[in-house]
């Protein structure tokens, strides 16, 4: 440093200098003088402003001058910190105070080398350099930093240093390693880290320390093992450590393998044969060995035995022979191999102990009935003396026992201690089943060999039981059982059946011998008819003949008559019966015991009339038809049948008496004479009866009531024709008493009462009409007193002419149109009326008399045997409404009540016209339960409904209609029911067959099934408690167990045969269904097989204009008592259920039967009628029908 002299010329020396903005006297190394101040050895801290202040007047006024100083000197260096010590990882940063002036440059090295931020990029500068911070420190950084400060008066530096610390890291691993025992082994390690690691050694975990076999290295580098043993074998861990952290990654495994040792021997065993034997050893070695066993030197193939088993479970190895046998004997040893060596075991011995082997040759060498002998030699002891034997006997070769004890003690109490014995006690001709085991001290044999040997025969015991059957009149059949081994006692070779006439016991046996030992059964034929025999029976064998057998006595069957009884004479009683005498038939050709005598006659057809035997020998024939000709046989009959007839005889019966001619003839009414019969000729009760008339033909006369014209007469008035018979009045007997008819008065008549003509009601019989006589015309008229249709009595004819009509009176004229009007009236209400019974009362003048008369109006009904719905198929469309009114066509059907019943739904409703006022009430009995398939389980709810649906129906009402879905099976079975319900009441006869065979001639297929066909017959049975066609009713549940027995020629039941029989009765070829097969009606038809038959079938009324109006699947069919009483008809289909409402209207039908379910089979059957009724009746007139 110098010195520096500031001087100011126009200073004072009252001048003061200011430095730095300091006033004041300046100290220090500075010399002040008022114009000058002087530095002396200036230094940095002298640099500053230095001002002198001049004060140049009085006021004060100031003037100054400044001079700046700088002081120049050498850099300075001050680095901080010295020393760092830093993880790795870690950041750091050196500050670098440097002075000088001029301002020094700084600049850093790091081990003598010039550090630059683009040459590491973790080294980071300030702006001035004086501060330096690497981030992220690595051992890499360790080392001196130094800081230069350089100006142009010289330099500085200072010197850092910095050590950067990390963990220890293992560098060299010792390496996995295999020596056998006895080699030495050398592990080396190495490894890095700062402070600088120490290394440690470690096995399967445990710290290791020096001894005589194992040695470490002072630095710890080299493990080394002298002579390694098993004992070295275990994972080894090098151990790196210092104050940062440790490293042991890596386990060297030492592997010391040695030879197989057996650590455990097998031992000698003694076992039964039999049982199951285990050795066992264990075996050491490493490699683990494999262990094999060998027996006698050999190794065992254990693939090619089931009975041997290796296991093996860690060091332990076994071997199981299952059921050891005597050829497992001998030294069994294992034997174990590795890699090292091979080692095996001591040997064990296998000792066999068994049971003896079953003796053989076995054999019998003597035989008798009761005994047998037998002998046998032994089998291999199995190592043991035999000490004895045991036989077993068996007769069925199952189940044996002791032979000797034959079961009554234990079988150790029975041995036998030799090689031969006798069986005794034993049965003749049986074969027995032997065997023989043997017992050492181990335990019994099997069984030998069975053998088998049947004991001799002797004379059967007794004679088999039997038993005598009557086959027929001439023959029996003898069947016996086969004796038992016991009784036999030997093979029976056959059978004598002995047998003689009872009431000859003079006459030796007769003996049919059966050869064949194994027949059981033998008829015996050539006998007499209806007689007494004994019978017994021998058996026979080889050695001799049983004892005879108890003596069975029997008697052979009745037979028919083998002759006819004489007929003696033919004689007329009188008008309706004959007298016949004969001479009975012998007592050696009778055959049984006369039931009955069966006389045939005829005239038209043959009839049969049965006679019980009597002491007369002499019958009255009844209720013939008056002057006929009639032929008579007569043959007897037992239970068996009737014998032949005897040749015919012929009589006539005497014509009737003339009844009187009547006196009280009008124009078109005349009072004929009538004859209040109560019993027919016959002796049957009179029911009701029949006026019959013909309108004679100029010149003819009537001829007999009993001529073929008037047998069966069913024309009515209405269709009359000349020359021909026509029933003009029908009524109930109800205790008749009148003594003449008024025929042509105009009434109707009826079984159930008669009316007027003009005030006509339908009732539940066939009404008549007994019209008006045309004048002047000659009539015949006779009386029919009837049991039933075909049992009847004529009366003679009453023959006269009408008188010729003459002019009416006016006033006679006024009277007849009252009549008309009030009868119009009349007529009205009852077409037209129908909601409830209504009562109309309404008076007529006739013959100048007042009649009143009472007209009931009764509900009408239907009968459904049909459910909507049968088997997912719809087999009914519903024609009725759910509820409510429904409309159809032109009729409105209301429902007003439905009751549902456990088997059958009954539903009132109203229908009412569009064209007419009157309401009418029908109901529905709807049959609900009638399965798909089948028919009803119990007859009883069938016979329940068919009585409640047809005691519903109005006697006055129209035909009932019955329908199902076709309308021919199930509503033919009802329809079968009902007629012979009514039938059985009126005369106590039941013909189901003759009845649905007149059905099919109305309807096709009516009855459709066998089993419909059974179930008419089951439910007659349940309506009168019991069962040729026509039969007593009393006799049905007989008549139809004999229908149900099987032909034995063919196979069938009667029932069969007589269900099969109704579709022979007559060829549906004969009836036309021409209606039915026209193009605008096919579609009409539900099924192609059930068409109505032109003959029979419902027309409707004609719709003008439509093809096909008039038609309806649906035919009459007759009841037993009346013509049409039902209405057969198909289930509706959607495009005809107005043409059945139509159907119901016009025949004034009350009743509809429903057999079936709405869908059956999946189909629909019914459409809901409600919606499609065709229009009925475009104008309706109540007067126009008059």
């Amino acid at each position: 440093m110098g010195n520096l002299q500031l001087v100011d010329k126009q200073a004072t020396d009252s001048t003061p200098w200011i430095r730095n903005a300091y006033r004041g006297r300046l100290y220090g190394n500075i010399t002040n003088h008022y114009t000058s101040i002087t530095l002396l050895r200036v230094k940095r801290a002298d640099k500053g402003s230095y001002t002198l202040e001049v004060i140049t007047n009085p006021d004060r006024d100031r003037n100054s001058s400044t001079v700046e100083i700088s002081v120049l000197y050498h850099p300075g260096v001050a680095l901080n910190p010295l020393n760092a010590t830093k993880a790795e990882g870690e950041n750091t940063t050196w500050s670098c105070n440097a002075t000088g002036n001029p301002e020094p440059t700084i600049s850093w090295i790091f081990n003598a080398s010039h550090t630059k931020t683009n040459n590491n990029p973790r080294i980071v500068f300030s702006r001035d350099r004086q501060k330096m911070t690497i981030t992220s420190l690595s051992r890499k950084d360790s080392g001196e930093y130094k800081c230069i400060a350089i100006n142009n008066l010289g330099n500085a530096s200072q010197v850092a240093s910095l050590d950067v610390t990390y963990q220890s890291k293992i560098t060299t691993h010792p390496s996995n390693m295999t020596k056998r025992e006895g080699e030495n082994v050398t592990l080396h390690c190495n490894a890095t880290g700062n402070p600088l690691p120490t290394l440690s050694w470690t096995k399967d975990g445990s710290d290791i320390a020096n001894n005589h076999r194992i040695s470490i290295s002072e630095d710890k580098k080299q493990l080394a093992i002298t002579i390694a043993n098993r004992e070295h074998r275990g994972g080894y861990l090098c151990v790196a450590h210092n104050e940062v952290g440790n490293d042991s990654l890596i386990i060297a495994i030492l592997d010391v393998q040695f030879a197989p040792e057996i650590s455990k021997h097998p031992r000698n065993i003694t076992i039964l044969k039999g049982e199951n034997v285990i050795f066992r050893c264990s075996v050491v070695g490493n490699p683990t060995p494999s262990v094999v066993w060998k027996k006698n030197g050999k190794e065992l193939d254990v693939t090619a035995d089931s009975r041997l088993k290796l296991s093996s479970k860690k060091n332990n190895h076994s071997l199981e022979i299952a059921e050891v046998h005597f050829s497992d004997s001998g030294k069994y040893m294992c034997v174990a191999n590795n890699s090292v060596s091979r080692s095996s075991s001591s040997a064990a011995n296998l000792t066999v102990q068994y049971v003896p082997d079953p003796p053989k040759d076995f054999k019998v060498i003597l035989r008798g009935s009761r005994s047998v002998n037998i002998s046998w030699i032994n089998g291999f002891n199995g190592n043991s003396a035999i000490q004895n034997y045991t036989v077993e006997i068996s007769e069925d070769g199952q189940k044996f026992r002791d032979a000797i004890c034959q079961g009554t003690l234990s079988v150790n109490a029975c041995v036998i201690h030799t090689t031969r014995v006798s069986i005794k006690e034993l049965f003749p001709w049986t074969i027995y089943y032997l065997r023989v085991f043997a017992r050492n001290i181990i335990g019994s044999s099997n069984r030998s060999l069975i053998i088998n040997v049947t004991t001799d025969e002797e004379v059967p015991s007794s004679a088999p039981p039997f038993n005598v059957t009557v086959v027929s009149s001439t023959a029996v059949n003898v069947s016996w059982k086969m004796l038992s081994k016991q009784d036999a006692r030997g093979e029976i070779q056959g059978y004598y059946i002995l047998y003689k006439r009872k009431n000859d016991p003079q006459l030796p046996w007769k003996n049919r011998t059966v050869n064949r030992k194994e027949t059981t059964s033998k008829v015996v034929t050539s006998l007499k008819k209806f007689t007494s025999y004994e019978f017994a029976i021998q058996a026979f064998n080889n050695k001799d003949v049983s004892v005879k057998s108890d003596i069975i006595e029997t008697k052979t069957d009745q037979d028919v008559p083998s002759a006819a009884p004489k007929l003696m004479s033919a004689e007329p009683k009188n008008s309706t019966s004959i007298e016949l005498t004969w001479e009975p038939v012998l007592g050696r050709d009778l055959n049984g015991i006369l039931t009955e005598y069966v006389i045939r006659y005829s005239h038209d057809k043959e009839e049969r009339y049965r006679e019980k035997p009597n002491s007369l020998s002499k019958v009255v024939i009844n209720g013939l038809r008056a002057s006929t000709n009639y032929s008579f046989k007569i043959s007897a009959a037992t239970i068996k049948g009737e014998g032949p007839q005897s040749e015919p005889k012929s009589a006539t019966t005497k014509d009737p008496p003339i009844p009187p001619i009547p006196n009280d003839i009008g124009t078109s009414e005349v009072s004929v004479a009538f004859k209040p019969l109560q019993i027919l000729s016959s002796g049957k009760e009179v029911r009701y009866y029949q006026v019959i008339v013909v309108q004679l033909r100029k010149g003819e006369g009537p001829g007999k009531s009993s001529d073929e014209n008037y047998v069966r007469v069913i024309r009515k008035y209405e269709d009359r024709v000349a020359g021909e018979p026509y029933i003009t009045a029908e009524f109930s007997n109800n205790n008749e008493r009148r003594t003449t008819f008024p025929v042509g008065d105009g009434k109707y008549y009826s079984r159930k009462y008669h009316i007027e003509a003009r005030r006509k009601r339908r009732a539940g019989f066939t009404e008549y009409l007994n019209g008006k006589l045309d004048d002047d015309t000659e009539y015949a008229v006779f009386q029919r007193s009837l049991s039933g249709p075909d049992d009847y009595q004529n009366e003679g004819f009453t023959q006269f002419t009408t008188r010729k009509m003459t002019e009416l009176e006016p006033e006679d004229k006024t009277v007849i149109v009252i009549v008309v009007f009030i009868v119009l009236f009349i007529v009205f209400v009852v077409v037209v009326g129908g909601i409830v019974i209504v009562w109309l009362r309404g008076r007529r003048r006739s013959n100048e008399n007042e009649v009143d008369e009472d007209i009931p109006m009764e509900d009408r009904g239907y009968d459904e045997v049909t459910n909507l719905e049968e088997k997912g198929r719809l087999k009914c469309h519903q024609y009725w409404p759910s509820e409510g009114t429904e409309s159809y066509g032109d009729i409105k059907v209301t429902l007003v009540q439905t009751v549902e019943l456990s088997e059958f739904t009954i539903r009132t409703m109203t229908l009412n016209h569009a064209n007419n006022t009157e309401q009418r009430t029908v109901n529905q009995y709807h049959y609900t339960v009638w399965p798909d398939h089948g028919v009803p389980e119990c007859p009883s709810s069938l016979l329940t409904f068919v009585r409640k649906a047809s005691g519903a129906n109005p006697p006055d009402a129209g035909p009932m209609v019955v329908h199902c879905s076709a309308g021919v099976g199930r509503t033919g079975t009802f329809i079968v029911v009902d007629a012979m319900l009514r039938r059985i009441a009126a005369e106590k006869t039941v013909d189901v067959y003759d009845y649905v065979t007149s059905l099919r001639q109305d309807r096709n297929l009516m009855v459709q099934v066998e089993e419909q066909y059974i179930l008419i017959h089951d439910v007659l049975v349940e309506a009168i408690h019991s069962g040729f066609t026509e039969i007593h009713a009393n006799d049905l549940r007989s008549h139809i167990k004999n229908l149900m027995q099987v032909n034995q020629t063919s196979g069938q039941s009667e029932m069969d045969e007589e269900f099969i029989r109704l579709g022979r009765c007559f060829s549906a070829s004969q009836f036309t269904t021409q209606a039915a097969n026209m193009a605008c009606n096919a579609t009409k038809n539900r099924y192609p097989n059930a068409f109505p038959y032109d003959e029979t079938r419902v027309k409707l009324s004609v719709i003008s204009g439509v093809e096909g109006s008039d038609y309806i699947n649906a035919n009459f069919i007759d009841g037993y008592m009346a013509r049409r009483a039902f209405i057969a008809t198909q289930a509706p289909i959607p495009d005809t259920i107005p043409d059945f409402w139509r159907m119901i209207w016009e025949q004034e039908s009350s009743t509809i039967v429903m057999l079936s379910k709405e869908t059956e089979g999946g189909k629909d059957q019914y459409e809901f009628i409600y919606s499609a009724l065709s229009e009925y009746l475009d104008s309706f007139d109540a007067y126009s029908n008059f």
